[in-house]
Parts: C-alpha cells; structure tokens; sequence
C-alpha cells in the first residue's frame, strides 16, 4: 500500500498533486488529505506532481516494498517564511532556467519544489 498525506498547508494550498508511479499517473490529492493506493510489492519510483505549473515536483522517491509493507510519504514544508520570503529572489533564474529547459540553481530556491519525507513500514496498520 501507498499512503500519501498533504500536511502543509501553506504552500500549494489550493493546487491538486497527481501521484506518479513511474510516470503513470494513479490519482490525485488535495491540500490537507489522506489517501492510500494499492500498489504491489516490488521496486517503484514514486513522485508527486503539480500539472498546472510544468515540472514543479517531489524528488524521485525509490522504494523497495515486500508484501505486507506500507509506504508512507508525507508533504513537508519548504523552510518555513523565510524560504518563502527568498522566492522572489530566485525568480530571475527561475525564469533563465525555464527558458532554457534546465533545472533552476540558485542558492535563494530550495528545490525540489514539493518537500516530502519517507516511511516504509514493516505491517500495515488500520487507521
């Protein structure tokens, strides 16, 4: 099983991210929801992503799971105000970078856009 939780509620706070196994999109999740996939044991990349804006993501999440584990990816924030109160400051090489198709490196943006933390455990768990 894949369970995604949304907890920020700041960042992205109106926007749906579509869960990705590969690059298959196998649904979708608002702001401040819980969802949980059934997908089967084995090797994934798993990655969320916001469709509305090009190629604002979560890093590629590997997972390995056996049968009877859950995934568990959390959104998190982004550092807080001050991050947000830098992203002006990465806008102009935001832009260069979009441009030219590359990622954007700027020492004022945080990437990757979507923050997430990753717990694989061992049973799963009602509830």
């Amino acid at each position: 099983m894949l369970t995604i939780k949304r907890r920020t509620w700041l960042q992205d706070a109106v926007r749906i991210y579509k869960v990705l196994i590969g690059e298959v999109v196998i649904g979708s999740i608002g702001p401040l929801r819980t969802k949980t996939f059934p997908i089967a044991s084995g090797k994934h990349t798993i990655r969320l992503a916001m469709p509305t804006t090009g190629r604002s993501s979560s890093a590629l999440i590997d997972i390995e799971l056996k049968t009877g584990q859950q995934c568990v990816v959390q959104t998190v924030r982004r550092g807080g105000l001050a991050s947000f109160m830098k992203l002006p400051l990465a806008m102009p090489e935001g832009a260069a970078a979009l441009a030219e198709g590359r990622p954007i490196d700027s020492r004022y943006y945080e990437g990757p856009w979507i923050h997430v933390a990753v717990h694989v455990t061992d049973a799963v768990h009602d509830g």
